[in-house]
């Protein structure tokens, strides 16, 4: 006797472990996590969050790659049905500033589009008695409340 075929996985179980990716400090990551995190929330069937969060994505993973000296970047993603958490990590000390960008800057914006675009965010680091991580996490979802569990 056979088991009964399997439905298709649409949203992963609640409190599911992340979703991990992990590329070098380098140009390209920006663009490998933001097309990861896009197929990873079609998939999951969150199509909705796709825009918001590789806009996030890609505005978090370059601030790693122009301002710190670490060696990778982390991006762990939980998707759960109502929202989505996700999280860029690196071992810098540097701690991210949220800046006032002036018109004529071409930068500066980043943290201040991430706070627009989530519903929450901030900076985490772990420590001291493990390994120096950093990391800054927000979250997507649908207004329902459920994000905080």
């Amino acid at each position: 006797m056979h088991p009964p075929p399997l439905a298709p996985l649409l949203v992963p179980p609640a409190h599911r472990r992340p979703f991990e990716l992990r590329a070098p400090r380098d140009t390209l990551a920006p663009k490998l996590m933001r097309n990861w995190i896009s197929v990873l929330l079609s998939v999951t069937g969150h199509q909705k969050y796709i825009d918001d969060a590789q806009l996030i994505v890609a505005e978090l993973v370059t601030n790693v790659v122009r301002h710190t000296r670490a060696p990778r970047v982390d991006l762990e993603v939980v998707v759960e049905p109502t929202f989505v958490r996700g999280s860029v990590w690196d071992n810098s000390p540097q701690w991210p500033c949220v800046r006032k960008a002036g018109p004529e800057e071409g930068g500066g914006r980043g943290l201040c589009l991430v706070a627009a675009l989530a519903s929450d965010w901030g900076v985490f680091r772990t420590g001291p008695r493990g390994p120096l991580r950093k990391g800054v996490w927000f979250v997507l979802d649908d207004g329902s409340g459920m994000s905080t569990q």
